[in-house]
């Protein structure tokens, strides 16, 4: 349901992992534009769990972890584990674009890239704007 959502609210594509391992089978395949991982994904995982292996393998690809938590140290271990931003559920789709918008600025400023395409939208790193591609 979140990824949903959030596929509606960037207006682009989006996959959907029940699980981390389903996910780490996937890895090699993928090559995401930014990578939202809910902190729990069942009774006995945590997305925080994957998160070393998310950074490592996609140095420059925002990820955003999606909780319910609101136990402060959960999301300092969030953050800690390789995370750039959070959001709480339930999540908005003004905050959703705000935080990419903001994340893939900075992931950019990183890269030393002005503009970065993602699907058939442009994101301008200067002019902090998302419009539509050419």
């Amino acid at each position: 349901m979140v990824a949903k959502m959030i596929e509606r609210a960037m207006d682009m594509p989006s996959m959907a992992f029940l699980t981390a391992r389903e996910l780490l089978q996937q890895l090699p395949d993928l090559a995401p534009v930014t990578v939202f991982v809910d902190m729990h994904l069942g009774p006995d995982e945590s997305g925080l769990d994957v998160l070393p292996t998310l950074r490592e393998r996609w140095a420059f690809t925002p990820i955003i972890v999606v909780t319910a938590d609101t136990a402060d140290d959960a999301i300092a271990h969030a953050l800690s584990s390789g995370a750039n931003d959070f959001v709480r559920k339930p999540i908005t789709k003004s905050e959703i674009v705000a935080r990419v918008k903001a994340r893939l600025g900075e992931m950019q400023r990183y890269r030393g890239d002005e503009q970065l395409l993602v699907g058939g939208l442009v994101f301008n790193r200067r002019l902090r704007t998302l419009t539509a591609g050419p």
